[in-house]
């Protein structure tokens, strides 16, 4: 949607932050996410616009204070209600950009209503204000982040009535296949991450990705064949990590780490970087690949994952959307097969560990050149058994001939065509 709609939705925001600076400002507009219609309202509500224009004027005065040095934090400092799922600092409004359609294009007279109900604000910003000095964030931070939370509890737990289930993990697309991988939890997803860019490294441009966080999962049907689909959502970890496609699902494999190593950078946002780059924590994870060989896949009965595959699901807080959330979970693990994968996974040394800790600039080189050094042969071991179990497809045949190296702050999926 780069035409008109593209055109309108970015003049209707200027550069107020999503009406921010004038919490009176109104934010509506349509889109199409999973071919479900859902109309999007931002507006902040009325009984608090006074309180929180009050809060943002006497933030910029304590800012001004202090030397600006609370101002300087940025939006990107203010984890909240998104640290569960280390989205990154993308504005709520961008990330519904390549899901807009003309309001004259609606058609369903019960869409699904995304909005900033004033007890689900009220309530996330009580919390982010419990880490306000830990995060830095400022009021409008904080506010920015409330709201694209609301928006997002709203949106994907209207999902289900439309037989849409939300969950979360990272697909990739292989020959017209998606492969959907899920962790024990969201600190897990850095993890994940760096699993996949093996692929896009050692089998090349076939591999694409879907999205990266929350997606979309539907079924289908060709004739007399019904078939589990994804998609993406707006809620991706990363800009440029997402297409809006939908693929049929080939297999949803459910990975477990079995050594050491701490992935809760994820969880603070640390493996991200603007624009789809790999940051220091991805780096050295795939550095943390390299140093082990043992990468187990098995295909098992749905029975052995529905626990794994709840917990990685959005779970509507009322009765019927929860209902009917269990209902379309249970449709998707009779159609889609199931894989459980345990991958030998740590830091790949004390210096790397220190590195995923810096800034990209800082460490990303140093993490690049410990991933290549560290021992390819592991990082494509891992890689030659899932592809082979996952796909069904010998790995020697599909190879890329040429493997080029990841490189820090650079997406790695932006050679795509149409990307």
């Amino acid at each position: 949607m780069k035409s008109a709609v593209g055109s309108s939705f970015a003049g209707s925001f200027g550069d107020s932050a999503g009406g921010v600076d004038d919490p009176a400002g109104t934010e509506r507009f349509l889109c199409r996410v999973a071919g479900v219609e859902c109309r999007i309202d931002g507006t902040l509500p009325a009984s608090l616009r006074p309180a929180l224009a009050r809060a943002i004027a006497g933030d910029a005065r304590a800012g001004l204070r202090a030397g600006g040095s609370r101002l300087r934090a940025g939006a990107g400092s203010a984890r909240g209600a998104r640290a569960d799922t280390g989205m990154q600092s993308l504005s709520w409004q961008r990330r519904f950009e390549p899901y807009l359609i003309p309001e004259w294009s609606g058609v369903d007279r019960a869409p699904v209503r995304a909005t900033v109900g004033k007890t689900m604000f009220a309530s996330i910003m009580r919390e982010l204000a419990t880490e306000r000095e830990s995060s830095g964030g400022t009021v409008r931070a904080r506010i920015e982040t409330a709201r694209a939370e609301c928006l997002r509890r709203t949106m994907l737990g209207g999902l289900p009535r439309k037989r849409i289930l939300a969950v979360f993990g990272i697909c990739i697309e292989y020959e017209n296949r998606a492969y959907l991988f899920s962790g024990r939890s969201f600190n897990d997803m850095t993890m994940l991450e760096s699993y996949v860019l093996q692929w896009r490294r050692y089998l090349g441009d076939a591999v694409r990705i879907i999205g990266d966080g929350w997606l979309a999962i539907g079924t289908d049907k060709h004739g007399r064949e019904r078939f589990v689909t994804v998609q993406p959502t707006p809620w991706n970890r990363r800009e440029g990590w997402s297409r809006n496609v939908a693929v049929p699902l080939n297999a949803w494999c459910f990975v477990t780490p079995t050594a050491g190593g701490d992935w809760g950078m994820a969880r603070a946002g640390g493996g991200g970087t603007v624009g789809g780059g790999i940051g220091g924590a991805v780096m050295s994870g795939i550095a943390g690949l390299a140093q082990h060989d043992a990468c187990e896949v098995h295909h098992v009965d749905p029975a052995i994952v529905t626990d794994r595959a709840l917990r990685n699901a959005f779970m509507p807080h009322d009765r019927i959307g929860a209902t009917a959330a269990l209902d379309m979970l249970d449709r998707i693990l009779l159609l889609a097969p199931t894989y459980v994968m345990s991958l030998a996974w740590g830091r790949a040394d004390g210096r790397n560990a220190a590195v995923a800790g810096t800034s990209a600039d800082e460490g990303g080189a140093l993490a690049g050149d410990a991933a290549v050094l560290a021992g390819e042969d592991a990082g494509e071991n891992a890689t030659h058994i899932g592809f082979e179990t996952l796909t069904g497809l010998r790995y020697a045949d599909r190879k890329a001939l040429f493997a080029p190296p990841l490189a820090p702050d650079i997406n790695p999926w932006q050679t795509q065509e149409g990307e």
